[in-house]
């Protein structure tokens, strides 16, 4: 044990004495210089920037001849960087020195920020335009405090002129170099800039065209030149283009281009389009038959033409041409329709005659039915219980017959004659008939334009059947004459009308020029069985030629009832009565029942109405002998002093 420590004890003087040795030898090594082995990675640098000596390795030598590292602090780093140029860092280690070559440079300069300063001069511009910034200046401040006036180039600023307006206010953006300023302009005027001519660029594809086609524009292009100096093109179809041209005649044809009040021409032919043939498309609305002499109806119906260019369209009904298939009465007849030398047809018309269109009214509503041409019928035709009005269409047209009996037999009837139509008895002598007998419960009325003439009703000796023109046949039978002319007939009473039953007013129209074999060339106001005397009311501008009050005796007579506004006269009064003495028939007329002429319902006579009465003769009842009424006799009221109302329009002694 004593001798392990003994040992432990040797070694451990053996170890001090050995570093003692050493560091005796290492006191003896010294540095003897340093140098720059490897270079620093920076070697460039900016006026007043750090001197950064990454990378850079120094390498210290000894007096032993040993190299080593020298750690760099920056208490070793000597430089002035205050200055552009080649600067020299030196290193410092003990005493020893080595340096390092570097590049200075001065800072470079920045732009800082940018101002527009200044108006421009053009504040008038058009939709679109470019912003002209004459007048305006921007100016560059840099980072070492200089400024600089910038040339201002296109695309250095941004604006918005896509909407018109007046004295507004338009921001400009100026960009330079990344940086930006933004002014607003005011005053600015934006107009839309109006075209100031145009031309074709391109024909329209179709340039042949037949007449009556409709100008193509397809293909069609145009180039339009604007106010701004601007230009365009436009394609048609399209909404702002509109044509004017007539195609309506063959030949070559200008049209003419419009867009927005400018105009261009292009030139086309325009040849002539014909009818190859027509047909109905759609028929006629009207199903109902025809009149006779009636024109056709097309109402409804469509007649298409095809062309030789192959196109069709409807024809103009106006200008189709119907051939006169209504000439004549018929059923199944065929209408011819010519148009442009092409003809069509429409089977199946019928034509009627007046008798059938009347019995075809199937109630008793007041109808019209117009004449169109004259109408000869064979047999009289019945109205029934119908309410017929005829009238003549585009002219005057005549009813005539060929038979000896009445043209119109009325019984629970109204019938109207209206303008334009003449009931005509000529052509038949002797017809033993009137051409109008009014019966039980009828109404016949005449109306201006109208007519009844030529017939001749001598051989009538029967009251129910006399009168030339008109017979008013029954106590509830009423003719009424508004207008219209009964002239030129003859009968043994009542050459234009007899009044045998019920009654006649008279506000209008004219019965002259008849004749008579008996009495009352033109009116015959009779007393029916001797018993039961007509009713005749006289106003308006009634006029008649002749006028025969009856009597079948002393207190059944007939006389005239007298509206106060009557404007007529009567060129003829004449008096007659049942008996073949004229003493009779005096007295019949001059007797305490003298009344001739009556005032209308609360209305009054005068001296000027019963002047309108011309007074003639005392008649026997077949007229064979007669005897004047004045001078002897006067009409009360026609002379001076008489006032007594009550008796006027009695027949006194002068």
């Amino acid at each position: 044990m004593r001798n392990l420590i003994n040992i432990s004890i040797l070694t451990a003087i053996f170890a001090i004495a050995m570093f003692s040795c050493k560091k005796e030898k290492e006191k003896e090594k010294t540095l003897v210089s340093i140098s720059v082995t490897t270079q620093p990675t920076k070697k460039i640098y900016v006026v007043g920037e750090t001197f950064d000596p990454a990378g850079m390795v120094v390498t210290a030598t000894y007096s032993d001849q040993s190299t080593a590292p020298v750690s760099i602090t920056a208490g070793m780093l000597q430089y002035d960087f205050s200055s552009a140029g080649t600067k020299t860092v030196t290193i410092t280690c003990e005493g020893k020195t080595a340096t390092v070559t570097c590049t200075v440079n001065a800072p470079e300069v920045t732009l800082v920020s940018i101002a527009v300063t200044g108006e421009p001069a053009n504040k008038n511009y058009f939709v679109g335009g470019e912003f002209d910034p004459t007048g305006m200046v921007v100016t560059a401040t840099y980072s070492d405090g200089s400024k600089a006036t910038v040339t201002i180039t296109a695309g250095m600023f941004t604006y918005d002129f896509s909407q018109a307006g007046e004295n507004i206010s338009v921001t400009i953006i100026f960009v330079y170099n990344g940086k930006t300023a933004t002014t607003t302009v005011n005053g600015i005027s934006v107009t839309v800039a109006q075209p100031t001519d145009m031309v074709v660029a391109a024909e329209p594809t179709t340039t042949t065209y037949f007449t009556g086609d409709e100008f193509d524009p397809e293909g069609l292009v145009i180039t339009v030149t604007f106010e701004d100096g601007s230009t365009t093109t436009v394609t048609a179809p399209d909404p702002d283009l509109t044509f004017d041209y007539d195609f309506s005649t063959a030949g070559d044809k200008t049209v003419t281009v419009n867009y927005k009040g400018q105009t261009a021409t292009c030139e086309v032919t325009v040849n002539a389009a014909t009818v190859v043939s027509i047909a109905i498309t759609t028929p006629p609305a009207r199903t109902e038959a025809y009149g006779i002499g009636e024109p056709f109806d097309p109402t409804g119906m469509v007649v298409t033409a095809t062309y030789n260019n192959a196109n069709t369209a409807p024809v103009n009904n106006e200008d189709l041409a119907f051939d006169d298939f209504s000439a004549e009465a018929g059923a199944g007849k065929t209408v011819t329709i010519t148009y442009e030398g092409q003809t069509t047809q429409i089977p199946g018309i019928n034509v009627w005659t007046l008798n059938q269109r009347i019995a075809a009214v199937a109630n008793a509503d007041p109808v019209t039915i117009n004449l169109y041409a004259d109408e000869i019928i064979t047999s009289s035709i019945s109205v029934g219980t119908r309410d017929i009005t005829l009238k003549g269409e585009g002219g005057m047209y005549s009813i005539m017959s060929t038979s000896t009996s009445t043209i119109f037999s009325l019984s629970n009837s109204k019938l109207t004659l209206d303008n334009n139509v003449t009931l005509d008895g000529a052509g038949v002598t002797n017809r033993n008939n009137p051409l109008v007998n009014i019966g039980s419960n009828s109404t016949f009325t005449m109306k201006t334009g109208s007519k009844i003439t030529g017939n001749d009703n001598i051989l009538a000796t029967s009251g129910s059947n006399s009168g030339g023109a008109v017979c008013v046949n029954s106590t509830d039978a009423l003719f009424v004459m508004e207008g219209g002319s009964i002239t030129g007939n003859n009968a043994r009473f009542g050459g234009g009308v007899d009044v045998y039953r019920g009654t006649f007013t008279m506000s209008g129209g004219s019965i002259v020029g008849n004749t008579e074999n008996y009495s009352g060339a033109d009116v015959f106001v009779d007393v029916a069985g001797y018993t039961t005397p007509a009713t005749f009311k006289l106003s308006g501008t009634a006029q008649i030629g002749d006028l025969t009050l009856y009597a079948g005796s002393a207190t059944a007579k007939s006389m005239v009832t007298l509206a106060s506004d009557f404007a007529g006269n009567v060129a003829s009064l004449d008096l007659s009565g049942y008996s073949s003495s004229i003493s009779t028939i005096k007295g019949y007329w001059t007797g305490s029942a003298n009344q001739v002429i009556a005032p209308a319902t609360e209305q009054t006579l005068t001296k000027a109405l019963l002047d309108k009465f011309t007074l003639k003769n005392f008649l026997i009842e077949n007229g064979t002998v007669t005897e004047t009424i004045t001078p002897g006799y006067h009409l009360y009221g026609t002379e001076d002093g008489e006032t007594t109302q009550a008796d006027f329009g009695k027949l006194v002694a002068d």
